[in-house]
């Protein structure tokens, strides 16, 4: 009687080890968490919107020379000065908002995080419109939204 029943228990766990390799494998648990954001003082806050309108207050100066010596080349876009004057144009675009986006730390103001982003945009688009040589007529679109954009930051960072 003993044997049979440690031949019964034998067999059973043998059984249930089938049973147990052959059931699949239950799907994994991924648990995910969100960090809150950072939390940061209002000197934090100020000091890192002061440093974004700065950096764009510096970057406007010689983005606007490079764009007025660019369009007093316009009216001959076959000539030499005016190739140059788009090229400096094109360098100093790619240079000054590159600037203005290292200079926005994590602390800065949405309104102005947004507004630094939107002049960025509106100012490769007129750099992008002048690349291609679009007439004065269209360039005006790109023009106004570039005022637009700089005149909303220039305000907010006012604020």
């Amino acid at each position: 009687m003993i044997s049979g029943a440690a031949v019964l228990l034998g067999v059973s766990a043998v059984v249930m080890s089938v049973i147990t390799a052959s059931r699949p494998a239950p799907p994994p648990i991924t648990t995910t968490i969100t960090a809150a954001a950072p939390a940061y003082s209002a000197d934090d806050v100020a000091a890192a919107k002061k440093e974004a309108c700065e950096a764009s207050a510096r970057a406007t100066a010689p983005i606007n020379q490079a764009q007025q010596a660019f369009t007093a080349t316009v009216g001959d876009r076959s000539s030499p000065e005016y190739r140059a004057a788009l090229a400096s144009w094109q360098t100093v675009l790619a240079v000054e908002t590159q600037y203005m986006r290292y200079h926005i730390p994590p602390a800065t103001p949405k309104d102005i995080i947004d507004a630094t982003n939107d002049y960025i945009k509106s100012l490769i688009a007129l750099g992008d419109a002048n690349t291609r040589e679009v007439s004065d007529s269209e360039a005006e679109k790109f023009i106004a939204d570039t005022r637009s954009t700089g005149d909303r930051l220039t305000q907010l960072c006012r604020g």
